[in-house]
């Protein structure tokens, strides 16, 4: 890449004719600190591989122990360049193939703002879809705030209330979640820490690695390190550069957007975002189900419910809509 960072991913071809005989490559972003060698990803692939679909997974930088990162940075939460490049690589390489994009979380967030970003992006796409992200990281940390989200694509402006710290609160262990999350990332920093935290870098960005290193949430340790790497004098101002809120409504191709209520790390009050996208976007459909967790989205086995099927319910939904579309955008005349 121009700053001297290496993308890298995986492609992976199907292993079964598509029932329509047509090319058809999904575009994975997985969800943070993640990559193709994550568990609830490398099921997706082999479920769509024998689908009759090829599939390419992002692997967000620094996301595998085993690639040295060759610049002074990894992923962000708003970062799309490295998306980009896949999607670059695809289209040169399969240039008769359609695509389908898939986002996972924070892969949801980076898919739906690359795509709005600009309209020519969605030129190639089919279909996306969006599972389980957050759309306004401020709309998940800050009190009793309030956002326009504008776009001329949209009849009139859509307020929603911001809450207080929801990402910190306890209940549904949240927290624990958070921390968790927090921990895998200051795990991947580690990683490639000779190269993330030079004596250059740490001049440079101003950061405390004792700060780094200690923090407990995701929130703290995007303000001693993210937001200052990406040259933010504030969270405030990176959260929304981050946040796919206002990319959302300039999205015109046909998209599932999938949410779960007992989701213990994307909050309800933010549904008002993809709810209201759908209400004005015909091409678009938003779903929440009572139960899935982040990400999860289990079913028991029919002889034994107490062990959850290999291939979840996310799995199935991802074919099936993808499929749906294929069948009605390029077959239904």
């Amino acid at each position: 890449m121009p700053d001297g960072a290496t993308v890298t991913f995986d492609v992976y071809e199907c292993l079964a004719e598509h029932p329509t005989k047509g090319d058809y490559t999904m575009l994975i972003c997985p969800g943070i600190a993640n990559s193709s060698e994550s568990l609830y990803i490398r099921t997706m692939v082999d479920y769509a591989q024998n689908n009759g679909f090829r599939v390419s997974v992002l692997n967000h930088l620094g996301a595998l122990k085993d690639v040295p990162l060759t610049a002074p940075r990894i992923y962000t939460y708003g970062g799309t360049e490295e998306y980009e490049m896949m999607v670059h690589y695809v289209r040169e390489t399969y240039p008769d193939s359609k695509l389908v994009g898939v986002g996972c979380s924070m892969g949801a967030n980076i898919l739906t703002k690359y795509l709005g970003m600009d309209k020519k992006n969605q030129d190639f796409f089919i279909c996306a879809m969006s599972l389980c992200q957050g759309y306004d990281v401020n709309s998940c940390v800050y009190q009793n705030q309030a956002t326009d989200i504008y776009s001329q694509d949209m009849s009139s402006k859509y307020l929603y209330q911001r809450v207080w710290p929801y990402l910190l609160k306890w209940e549904h262990l949240r927290r624990f979640y958070i921390f968790m999350m927090t921990l895998n990332q200051i795990r991947v920093m580690k990683q490639h820490a000779d190269v993330l935290f030079s004596e250059k870098a740490l001049k440079k960005y101003d950061l405390d690695l004792d700060k780094i290193y200690a923090s407990t949430s995701l929130h703290y340790l995007d303000e001693v390190y993210s937001r200052r790497r990406a040259g933010f004098d504030n969270l405030e101002e990176y959260y929304k550069w981050s946040s796919s809120a206002s990319y959302l409504p300039k999205i015109d191709i046909p998209m599932l957007i999938l949410n779960a209520h007992d989701d213990v790390i994307v909050p309800d009050v933010v549904f008002d975002i993809p709810l209201n996208h759908a209400y004005t976007h015909d091409k678009s459909l938003f779903v929440v189900t009572k139960h899935g967790g982040h990400l999860g989205f289990f079913e028991g086995q029919e002889k034994n419910w107490i062990m959850p099927q290999s291939v979840t319910w996310l799995d199935k939904i991802v074919l099936d809509y993808s499929n749906a579309v294929i069948n009605v955008t390029e077959y239904d005349h």
